[in-house]
């Protein structure tokens, strides 16, 4: 077969961007400038999913003001709580089934919104309930953009079944850690 060299004599031909060529015209090497380019672009990749994770910490707290204000109503009538006695029965069937049906229209109304499935809308909607209620460090490092949803996940799930103390003392740590771990 005959060898048919590449336009660059066999290795790797490399055409520079205008940004990197812009910096290597002020005096700086090729491989600075390419360095230099490179790290701008990945601090915006990094600043973009930190905006990200804030945009996902304001949705998780508007969607729990969505439930608190859709339930809250219904929630004054708790027989636990409110001026319906636990012994009526039928009252309190009632007001249990109120308060399903204003959970699920929630559900159903920020499932429209979001364009997403009703099931992963209640995931959602369990989430964000527990994130606002529970776990005030985890959200305000979503909200800083220190850690992602993904780690907002690892959390939820490993402290659901924890005591309330356990649960915040594990809560720090593992947002901690989340903080420098992908």
């Amino acid at each position: 077969r005959p060898h048919h060299p590449s336009p660059a004599g066999g290795s790797l031909l490399v055409i520079p961007s205008a940004p990197v060529v812009a910096r290597a015209a002020s005096g700086l090497s090729w491989r600075e400038a390419r360095r230099q380019v490179l790290d701008a672009l990945v601090d915006e990749v990094e600043a973009a999913d930190r905006a990200i994770a804030s945009a996902q910490a304001r949705r998780i707290r508007a969607i729990e003001a969505v439930r608190v204000e859709a339930v809250g109503a219904v929630a004054a009538l708790d027989p636990v709580l409110g001026p319906v006695d636990p012994a009526d029965a039928v009252r309190v069937s009632a007001i249990r089934a109120q308060q399903r049906f204003g959970h699920q229209s929630v559900v159903l109304e920020v499932s429209c919104a979001l364009r997403a499935p009703e099931v992963s809308t209640a995931s959602l909607v369990h989430d964000a309930q527990v994130l606002v209620d529970h776990h005030p460090a985890t959200l305000a490092a979503l909200t800083d953009g220190s850690i992602s949803y993904a780690h907002v996940g690892v959390v939820l799930e490993n402290t659901t079944l924890l005591e309330p103390d356990d649960c915040r003392a594990l809560e720090v740590t593992l947002v901690d850690r989340a903080k420098d771990t992908t």
